[in-house]
């Protein structure tokens, strides 16, 4: 991501309903089903959701906010901060598809406010430059979430917030082979959800079964065609992402955090629409 001006941008979203916005985003598969409007606050949802479980898959999780706070997402995201190479792989994979949804090139992205399916209000004033080539909701949110445009997939998921409502008709109306690799991509996310939640129930890392290596590789797939399609490289959504999750994966200890830190402090960490 590229930012002219040395600021980041933000997108502050709210949903008059976000635990149905979510589920719905989470389990869409005929998206030329759905009215524009309602297409539009799917895509918010899973982009949204999308950045939620890529940060939650770190050792550290995401921190609740308090009862009347805003959940701010956009924290840092680097490869040492997974506790495996497969969870490093499941969240570069489904990063990823953020950047793969937006055409390639530079997009312009504005400090930006919305509202469930309504055009995004943007802030003209406020401009940041995005390279697409370039490298659930807690159940008690009473606010809004934010996200903050600090990498490269938080980046491609503000774009996805303030997309026109023509740009995400053509994209998962007309691109039959994007819309496959977003109902995909909410598959992806529900299941890797449903990982972190076992994970912070045990205190410790779980292996990935075959059955969820097997859906993250489908969508790895995916999204290697429409990157074959649009004649460029698969982005890099992070800084040591990975592209493979076949290799044995690290042990805790490899991150030097060890399995009582990570029980202690994922305990309190939230998990998608629950």
């Amino acid at each position: 991501m590229s930012v002219e001006d040395g600021q980041l941008a933000r997108w502050r979203h709210t949903d008059s309903d976000p635990a149905r916005s979510m589920a719905a985003a989470l389990s869409t598969d005929d998206y030329g089903a759905l009215t524009a409007p309602e297409r539009v606050r799917r895509l918010r949802a899973l982009a949204i959701g999308t950045v939620y479980a890529v940060e939650n898959l770190r050792v550290l999780g995401v921190q609740p906010p308090g009862e009347m706070e805003d959940l701010t997402l956009g924290g840092e995201v680097t490869g040492a901060h997974f506790a495996t190479r497969e969870h490093n792989f499941a969240a570069s994979t489904i990063a990823r598809t953020l950047q793969l949804f937006a055409d390639p090139g530079r997009h312009v992205l504005y400090d930006a406010t919305t509202h469930d399916g309504d055009p995004a209000k943007v802030d003209a004033m406020r401009s940041h430059a995005f390279d697409a080539g370039e490298a659930g909701l807690p159940p008690l949110l009473i606010g809004a979430v934010i996200v903050i445009a600090i990498a490269a997939f938080s980046a491609a998921a503000c774009y996805c917030g303030q997309a026109a409502a023509e740009v995400v008709d053509r994209k998962l109306t007309e691109d039959t082979l994007t819309a496959r690799m977003m109902v995909t991509q909410g598959r992806a996310i529900a299941l890797v959800d449903e990982h972190t939640a076992r994970e912070r129930a045990a205190g410790h890392p779980i292996p990935w079964s075959p059955q969820e290596s097997r859906l993250l590789e489908s969508l790895l797939e995916t999204q290697k065609r429409i990157a074959t399609r649009s004649h460029t490289a698969l982005p890099n959504p992070f800084p040591g992402a990975v592209e493979a999750g076949a290799e044995v994966g690290r042990r805790i200890a490899d991150t030097g955090i060890g399995l009582g830190v990570f029980a202690l402090i994922a305990a309190g960490a939230y998990v998608l629409t629950r």
